[in-house]
């Protein structure tokens, strides 16, 4: 029976040992877990700010896209601008190139009449030493006839 006791202590030691083991583990278990839960709160309110982040992040990516648009559409209006007014610029540039021309042509034709007119005046002048040399004439013939009645 002795034996039975000491057999019976030593598993009531054992016991007692693993209890305790068990015990300390359990106090470690508690304390991770206590730790584990503080750092998935922790997890938890960054994944909150992270997500506040992320939701101003895609305010401002939306915000870009509106203003980017806005852009785009000004700089095709403006592109459809500088077409018009490239179109007019060519289109006066025409214009002037054709004024030019007619201002060459009438020049030319100033240049003409001018010349015409120069020469009526000199043939006017021409008429009028004609004329005068007939009357010339005339008086001549008439003093012929004069003399030619006289004798």
């Amino acid at each position: 029976m002795k034996n039975a006791l000491i057999e019976m202590d030593k598993v009531q030691s054992e016991q007692q040992t693993m209890l305790e083991k068990y015990e300390a583990e359990k106090v470690e278990i508690e304390s991770l877990t206590k730790e584990l839960r503080e750092k998935l709160v922790m997890l938890q309110n960054e994944m909150v700010e992270l997500n506040g982040e992320n939701k101003q992040l895609s305010d401002q990516r939306d915000e870009f896209e509106q203003t980017k648009t806005k852009y785009e559409n000004e700089i095709k209006t403006l592109k459809n601008e500088v077409e018009k007014l490239t179109s007019s610029t060519n289109e006066a540039k025409q214009v002037n190139s054709d004024l030019k021309q007619a201002t060459s042509d009438l020049k030319h034709r100033n240049q003409k009449i001018e010349a015409m007119e120069y020469e009526v005046s000199m043939l006017e002048e021409k008429v009028k030493v004609l004329e005068t040399s007939k009357t010339k004439l005339k008086d001549q013939e008439n003093e012929i006839q004069a003399l030619k009645n006289e004798v």
